[in-house]
């Protein structure tokens, strides 16, 4: 923005190859324009100021070791009563508080970092003692569960025909894999919190890729649930992080299932358009309370009536924020006793520009 001056040999101030004035006549001369307080040459700024009524210095901040400065900028003096012919010590004074009001500024960026990494560390200091009270409270039922299946097993495995062995093992199984998938959900909501999430889009086929996950979801989530799976539109040419968009699936269907206590139909529509892809889940479950609704993106919100039900609230999170690494979005929308249904957008190319080559 401003060309630089400089002093030469015979005490001339040099702007690029311009002489504007020597040292002595600086010393003796009154300063009318702008330009020649080393500020900038410019069209903009002299049209802007009143030169001969104004005197302008600019406020300079250091550069981060940049020998050049960064202009912050500018402080005006301005005579009211028409021209008026600026003196050396006038200008020496101006430059003088320009100096201050640059370090003051500078300082009070510096306090304002301060004070923000202080409360970056006093919202991670919250946040990790939410995760240990959480998962001090959420492993202790289902540890109890373990340990009472494994020691009948032990115990009295003898007595026990093989359908009621298999249904302490089912047992076992299930908890194992409800407190390995809560480690799992921690550590990505701490590397989440972090600002340190990985995002490694490479070319997906939806259609297969869901229609394993709803498999597997199959498998899992009893006779009670019917899970039905619908598509429609052009799915193909999707970029996306396969692990982040598993978690979004997992998360949201797992929330559909468990909070349809009483069973019922579980709808998973995916919709291809030109741009992007849409899906959503739908259940016919509790429900959410509208006062519940707004905080329920937030990590450990949950709604207020979800009774006994367990859980974490850190799935619809979770599932935000892996939303948002692709660049899409996530709504819901529910109605107490009617059920919930949770929409998610995501464009077909990752807004990130850095594709994997690899697909599936």
């Amino acid at each position: 923005m401003c060309d630089r001056i400089e002093a030469g040999d015979n005490g001339t101030r040099i702007q690029g190859d311009r002489v504007l004035i020597t040292r002595e006549e600086f010393s003796q001369s009154p300063i009318p324009y702008i330009y020649e307080l080393g500020l900038c040459n410019c069209v903009s700024l002299k049209e802007q100021f009143n030169t001969k009524a104004s005197l302008v210095v600019p406020i300079n901040l250091s550069n981060n070791g940049n020998p050049t400065p960064k202009l912050w900028g500018l402080l005006i003096a301005h005579h009211n009563s028409g021209e008026r012919q600026w003196q050396t010590d006038d200008v020496e004074m101006l430059n003088e508080v320009s100096v201050q009001l640059a370090i003051a500024i500078q300082q009070a960026e510096l306090l304002a970092q301060t004070q923000a990494a202080l409360a970056k560390e006093k919202q991670l200091n919250i946040f990790k003692s939410q995760i240990i009270a959480t998962v001090s409270h959420e492993y202790r039922t289902p540890l109890t569960s373990i340990l009472a299946a494994a020691s009948t097993l032990v115990k009295h495995s003898q007595q026990l025909d093989e359908s009621k062995q298999q249904r302490f093992l089912g047992i076992i199984e299930q908890k194992t894999r409800y407190m390995s998938k809560l480690v799992d959900d921690m550590l990505l909501v701490n590397q989440l919190e972090l600002g340190k999430p990985e995002f490694k889009p490479i070319a997906l086929d939806l259609l297969q890729f869901f229609s394993d996950l709803i498999e597997q979801e199959r498998e899992t989530a009893g006779d009670r649930h019917e899970l039905i799976f619908k598509i429609t539109g052009n799915n193909h040419g999707f970029w996306g992080d396969r692990g982040l968009l598993q978690q979004i699936f997992i998360n949201l269907m797992s929330n559909a299932i468990k909070y349809s206590p009483d069973g019922g139909t579980v709808e998973f529509h995916l919709v291809g358009k030109e741009s992007e892809v849409i899906f959503y889940i739908k259940d016919q479950g509790i429900g959410i309370p509208i006062a519940d609704q707004e905080n329920l993106f937030q990590s450990f919100s949950r709604g207020s009536n979800v009774d006994t039900i367990p859980g974490t609230g850190l799935g619809l999170a979770i599932a935000k924020a892996c939303v948002e690494l692709h660049g899409g979005n996530i709504t819901l929308s529910s109605e107490v006793g009617q059920g919930t249904k949770v929409t998610v957008s995501l464009p077909k190319i990752s807004p990130t520009g850095q594709l994997s080559p690899s697909s599936t």
